[in-house]
């Protein structure tokens, strides 16, 4: 260490674009823990990302860098980036890290998977949080004694089997949502072509009118000659005593059919429708 400090220094006297003391794995790695316990995370994730780039000409373990810039990521919710640096923290050689890093990575994606089922995205929730299920298996393999891992299995598990749910339901109502304008654009169709053989009909008797006419008017004269004959008729005939109007069995049945099926009617038109992660020096 004494070493890479000289030549750090012998490099700035010379130029002070070269070898700058800051650039180091060891000050970068401090810097981060000081940006992070003023929570400064955003810098905190930087720092720890510069230290975790220069750490293998220091022969450092860079998963330790890899796993606190995670932390400060999930810090600011920035789940899949974190998601994403617990992956290359999961490849250190110590065990303990290793699981601790499986185990924050899953909960970063379940909390990714809270975003996108409240953002409406079910299919990518359903992957987080099946990724999630698979990263609790792991720590529980590499940590058989821990607990937290257990229990966050169970209740990934149990979210996950809402979110399918969620899912199967959100897509029988996408097909009954396609059904239904199919449908529509079925009757739309339909009453196009009503109108237009109306239309077309309407054309017709119109083509037909003048040709009928005269024959049309001569049927017209023919039934106003018979009926004021037979309005002479009647004024000729004595009157005859008129018979009182009174209603048949059959037609009073009739008549209070009618009469509840209106009351149904109305009655049916009454209806309405119915916790957090921290940051780990180790020794580095």
């Amino acid at each position: 260490m004494k070493n890479t400090l000289f030549i750090c220094i012998a490099l700035a006297a010379i130029s002070p674009s070269v070898g700058r003391c800051e650039d180091l794995p060891h000050q970068s790695m401090k810097d981060g823990f000081r940006f992070y316990e003023n929570k400064s995370y955003d810098r905190a994730a930087d720092a720890f990302g510069r230290a975790a780039q220069s750490a293998p000409g220091e022969k450092l373990d860079a998963s330790v860098a890899q796993y606190n810039a995670a932390n400060a990521r999930f810090r600011m919710g920035q789940f899949g980036a974190a998601a994403t640096n617990f992956a290359e923290a999961m490849r250190s050689p110590n065990l303990p890290l290793q699981s601790r890093a499986y185990y924050n990575r899953g909960n970063a994606l379940a909390r990714g998977a809270e975003r996108d089922e409240k953002e409406g995205r079910l299919d990518a929730a359903v992957r987080s949080m099946d990724e999630a299920l698979a990263m609790y298996e792991s720590t529980m393999t590499l940590s058989p004694g821990d607990e937290d891992a257990k229990v966050n299995y169970e209740l990934a598990l149990k979210k996950k089997q809402d979110l399918e749910q969620k899912q199967q339901q959100q897509q029988q109502q996408e097909q009954q949502n396609k059904q239904d304008q199919q449908q529509q654009k079925d009757q739309s169709q339909e009453q196009k072509d009503q109108q237009k053989e109306q239309q077309q009909k309407q054309d017709q008797q119109k083509n037909e009118q003048p040709q009928d006419q005269s024959k049309d008017q001569q049927k017209q004269d023919r039934q106003a000659s018979q009926q004021q004959s037979a309005d002479q008729q009647q004024k000729e005939q004595p009157a005859q005593p008129q018979k009182s109007e009174e209603m048949t069995p059959e037609e009073a049945k009739i008549m209070l059919d009618a009469m509840k099926q209106e009351e149904q009617a109305s009655r049916d038109r009454m209806r309405l429708p119915i916790g957090q992660p921290t940051p780990v020096d180790k020794d580095w």
